[in-house]
């Protein structure tokens, strides 16, 4: 190899396989070769010696622009690559009672034939979805609050 090549997925030991260099976007340069050995500096800005034996990938990790992309708050970052309830019970055709506390969840067409337990500020109560309920909230199928009627008598309809 010429000097200067940017290269990847270096081996560190011989038959070991690459170790060095595997991120998204990464790349490492051939600095020099001396006798048995070369010099690369890495990613880091570390200069280091490895065998010439070693073998290594031309060219840079695709996937560039992996750190780019806007997930747009915390929660996205941290649920990347999860299934959601949902999909891993229809993929194992399961019937299992979701509860949930999210009453502004949408209900989607991948719902339907599940029971959800929502929220309704004092206890879950159990809704089966069906194809009617497509494109609603979840919260409007439990109500909130209890009707306590208007008696004059009655002090629980007092504050």
């Amino acid at each position: 190899m010429p000097l200067g090549t940017a290269i990847h997925n270096i081996e560190i030991t011989l038959g070991k396989g690459g170790q060095l260099v595997r991120a998204a976007g990464a790349v490492a340069k051939l600095i020099a070769k001396e006798g048995k050995s070369a010099t690369l500096k890495l990613p880091s800005g570390e200069v280091r010696l490895i065998s010439k034996n070693c073998s290594a990938t031309v060219g840079q990790v695709g996937n560039v622009g992996v750190n780019q992309k806007s997930l747009g708050r915390a929660g996205s970052k941290r649920w990347l690559g999860k299934l959601r309830k949902i999909d891993k019970l229809n993929t194992k055709a399961e019937k299992e009672i979701i509860v949930t506390w999210s009453r502004a969840s949408t209900i989607i067409p991948t719902m339907i034939g599940h029971t959800i337990a929502i929220h309704n500020g004092k206890e879950h109560l159990p809704i089966y979805i069906t194809d009617r309920m497509v494109g609603h909230k979840l919260g409007e199928f439990v109500p909130t609050l209890n009707f306590r009627g208007h008696a004059k008598g009655d002090n629980r309809s007092r504050r």
